[in-house]
């Protein structure tokens, strides 16, 4: 496909000005890896795409105000220092010195308390919930069918009657109860990784993480290439930040993960051609490059379409869907028709199929798509906003359980699927995950503060 050099050209520069006068400022710690790879993947998913003369750049304005507006509230949320003084709200901006300087002294005591805590929780009861977290897995290869044989005859990856399995899922009780535990759990398995990794057990931290991907492939049969990436870099992030006290990803680094995506582009190219059931014949590698490009680089051609579905959506529904995550749809089975998933109505909508029925295939608007779909074209810069501040939130929660430090670097690095497969997937996991670990620490907090005895 023909670029528009001219397009690219602004798009480089303003994108890359933006992240470079703010990027630099960060301190390199979790939080500079949320913001790195946002940055990246908004700009590939969300931008490139109107870079080729057969989309077109009519969103190109639109799209770099939205890229900047989402990175400077990421940064000003980063650098902002809010207080209460005398019943006023002082808002305040830290430099970068004093920013350093104060993330040290919190690296300090977060390192003391992360490094021999487990937080409210004995080794035994971590150990028990992360084998817990593998049986949810197991239970999907016992039900409906027997199919435990996978474990050592694993199938080949398919996406064809993907639909059925997740329709399966939802609509059988105790494989949605097991959906459900295997979120609960989650920050329990990364607490017992933790533990692996203060251990020095790199080897037993990597085969447990591998343990993970496999099973959770085992249990749908698939598993996509953002996913993949997600695992990988999980990995190598770990292991490439072992000698240090806190996790962030370095020029050096970033160069060699580019690198090697760039090697496994015809891998890739290959895994989507092989889930669908199909095969590709050898091809050069700029033939494989362009192939996967025009899949995973086009999202903006859907731009055009938006302005006649946005009033099948709202940010009512997608804040209902949000507070109503922690529920399971056992308990409130009309959570589905109270709440919204962007992805599905929009594949629905674009494919004239309905969701689960021949010929239906999911298709992804791109974060900058879904702003628009949400907000409209005047006012998709507040998803940008909102976006930032949610992302924030979760980092600083995080904070707050320093024995979650895993939890919170697992997120950091999936938060590189948002500009591809949009915000619901992302913030589905994180509140699902984060929920029952909140409620049960303040409660523990709270009857241990009472068993206490009241000094004179």
């Amino acid at each position: 496909m023909d670029i528009n050099v001219n397009t690219l050209a602004i798009m480089i520069i303003g994108n890359g000005l933006v992240f470079w006068l703010t990027y630099r400022r960060l301190p390199k710690d979790i939080f500079s890896i949320y913001y790195l790879l946002i940055a990246l993947t908004t700009f590939i998913y969300s931008g490139y795409g109107m870079c080729y003369e057969s989309i077109g750049a009519d969103y190109l304005w639109k799209y770099m105000v939205f890229y900047t507006v989402y990175l400077l509230t990421l940064f000003f949320c980063r650098q902002s220092h809010i207080r209460f003084n005398n019943h006023k709200l002082i808002l305040s901006f830290a430099s970068n010195s004093q920013r350093s300087g104060e993330n040290c002294i919190n690296n300090t005591e977060t390192l003391s308390i992360s490094k021999h805590s487990n937080g409210y929780f004995s080794t035994e009861i971590i150990n028990c919930l992360a084998f817990v977290f593998f049986l949810t897995y197991l239970i999907f290869l016992i039900i409906p069918t027997n199919r435990l044989y996978m474990l050592f005859s694993p199938p080949t990856a398919t996406v064809i009657g993907g639909y059925d399995r997740i329709e399966l899922a939802n609509s059988n009780g105790i494989l949605d109860l097991a959906t459900t535990i295997r979120s609960l759990t989650l920050p329990f398995f990364m607490l017992f990784l933790k533990r692996k990794i203060n251990q020095r057990k790199y080897i037993v931290t990597v085969l447990y993480i591998l343990l993970w991907l496999y099973l959770q492939f085992l249990s749908e049969c698939y598993i996509g290439r953002s996913e993949l990436i997600v695992f990988t870099l999980f990995v190598l992030v770990i292991i490439e930040n072992r000698k240090r006290d806190k996790f962030f990803i370095s020029k050096k680094f970033l160069t060699i993960a580019a690198i090697l995506v760039l090697l496994a582009v015809p891998l890739l190219l290959s895994y989507q051609y092989a889930r669908q059931g199909q095969h590709i014949s050898a091809t050069s590698y700029t033939d494989a490059l362009n192939l996967l490009a025009s899949t995973e680089l086009t999202f903006p051609k859907y731009y055009c379409k938006l302005t006649s579905m946005m009033h099948l959506f709202s940010p009512l529904k997608y804040f209902a869907w949000l507070f109503l995550l922690p529920i399971p749809s056992l308990i409130l089975p009309q959570k589905g028709e109270i709440t919204l998933l962007i992805n599905r109505v929009f594949s629905t909508q674009i494919l004239g199929v309905a969701y689960g029925k021949a010929g239906y295939t999911g298709l992804l608007p791109s974060i900058f798509g879904e702003a628009i779909l949400l907000y409209g074209e005047d006012f998709y810069f507040v998803h940008a906003i909102i976006l930032a501040m949610m992302i924030y939130g979760l980092y600083k929660l995080l904070l707050k359980y320093p024995e979650l430090e895993i939890l919170n670097l697992y997120f950091a690095i999936s938060s590189l699927t948002i500009a591809r497969g949009g915000s619901q997937g992302f913030f589905g996991t994180a509140v699902n995950a984060l929920f029952f670990y909140v409620v049960i620490t303040k409660l523990y907090a709270t009857a241990r503060k009472k068993r206490q005895p009241i000094g004179l």
